[in-house]
């Protein structure tokens, strides 16, 4: 059975680190220069990594959503009724999608498949097979099969979705262009990152007639301030 597979293979996940250091290197107290996850030292940052990808993650997390995906899958139509009352979960499940193939394209766009013995960019129905996006879909499967079968979730998700606009709406008012620096090192002590965010908005990419998204990273960008960005 495909959804055993997947969970065995989430059970069997080992982080690299801790099994060439051991759990010792909990214990290096060395000072980290800036952490995107905020940690002080390397040994916080190891046993804080760990225990939140290869322990809460792939062991308890992730295996539940295979076996929720599995079970949804069995029972659930996913076709979202016309009318009115479902315009708002509508428009989820549309930017759900969009922002799902803008994801793969500049997060993981560095990977790459293997085609007629050459490596070439990986495109949307290749990335659509893969872990990573497929528990992003079974994360929405949740959110449309709550809101169309209760509707104690409906009104929250209606009030939420309200909420949520009135708040992005003023910040984005308020900031013009839209920037995001956008972080997609695994590298989690990536220093740069921090360094220049406060320059970032100088340096902006249009993305679908909208100025959003740079990346920047070591091998990927530099930046100085009295120097144009440079990609390899």
């Amino acid at each position: 059975m495909n959804v055993i597979k997947k969970i065995l293979k989430s059970f069997s996940r080992k982080d690299p680190v801790v099994t060439k250091l051991g759990k010792t290197a909990y214990k290096n107290t060395k000072r980290l220069p800036w952490s995107i996850y905020g940690s002080k030292t390397y040994g916080t940052e190891i046993k804080r990594f760990h225990w939140f990808h290869y322990v809460f993650k792939y062991k308890i997390l992730v295996p539940i959503l295979w076996l929720i995906n599995w079970i949804l899958d069995k029972k659930v139509t996913y076709k979202i009724p016309r009318g009115k009352h479902n315009h708002l979960i509508r428009l989820f499940d549309k930017v759900f999608d969009k922002s799902l193939r803008e994801w793969t394209k500049y997060y993981l766009r560095g990977k790459k498949r293997l085609k007629n013995g050459k490596l070439v960019p990986k495109k949307w129905k290749d990335y659509l097979k893969t872990d990573s996006v497929q528990l992003l879909l079974t994360l929405k499967k949740i959110a449309v099969t709550g809101y169309l079968w209760d509707t104690a979730y409906r009104e929250f998700a209606n009030m939420f979705l309200y909420n949520w606009y009135l708040a992005m709406d003023k910040i984005y008012r308020e900031k013009r262009p839209i920037v995001h620096l956008l972080y997609n090192k695994k590298n989690t002590q990536e220093v740069l990152y921090y360094a220049i965010f406060d320059k970032v908005e100088k340096y902006v990419v249009p993305v679908n007639k909208k100025e959003i998204l740079q990346t920047y990273g070591v091998g990927k960008g530099e930046i100085n301030a009295n120097k144009k960005t440079k990609q390899n």
